[in-house]
């Protein structure tokens, strides 16, 4: 079974709530074509997941810590149940394991994906097309909402800062149902 792997901690409320059925990945990588050319192109990459499939969700799947806290997502040192120390997110893990949580989320039927286009128009707009349409805002906003961010701002500050969509950038959009 395939991993889908989550790290980003503005989503995290909505992944353990399991509000969060859907998220954005890049449809693209950067190669450097030869040791002669220090420039990155960018190649697309195909879809990761059909439709049907069945997913593991995990918190950083490749982290040493079974236990995390849900606050701040970092790993929290645990010995035969008792937890050795916190996170250092100023919050008191005194309710172990209520704030805490395990790596593996849970399992998931990957049920649509499609390709959008995440840009910004100027300053202070962005957008998003599928298929060359134009998203309203009210569909946007629904689309941050279904991948956990608390509002579509939040999104597009975090999607720039990872992948700057100064100049249009593809993604794919992946959505599931929970499953048991």
């Amino acid at each position: 079974m395939k991993i889908l792997n989550f790290s980003v901690v503005e989503i995290l409320p909505a992944l353990l709530d399991k509000s969060k059925t859907q998220t954005i990945r890049p449809a693209f990588k950067y190669k450097v074509p030869s040791l002669g050319i220090k420039r990155k192109i960018r190649f697309e990459k195909p879809a990761r997941f059909k439709i049907g499939e069945k997913v593991k969700l995990m918190w950083n799947q490749r982290s040493k810590y079974k236990m995390f806290c849900k606050h701040c997502g970092k790993g929290i040192p645990i010995l035969e149940g008792n937890v050795l120390d916190n996170c250092f997110c100023d919050y008191p893990h005194k309710d172990y394991p209520l704030d805490t949580f395990h790596k593996f989320l849970g399992t998931a039927k990957i049920t649509e994906f499609f390709k959008i286009e995440m840009y910004f128009i100027n300053e202070l707009m962005f957008g998003i097309r599928i298929n060359g349409k134009e998203l309203t805002i009210m569909e946007i906003s629904e689309l941050s909402k279904l991948d956990g961010f608390n509002d579509l701002e939040e999104m597009f500050k975090w999607f720039d800062e990872k992948y700057d969509i100064s100049k249009p950038k593809q993604f794919w959009v992946y959505r599931w149902k929970w499953l048991k």
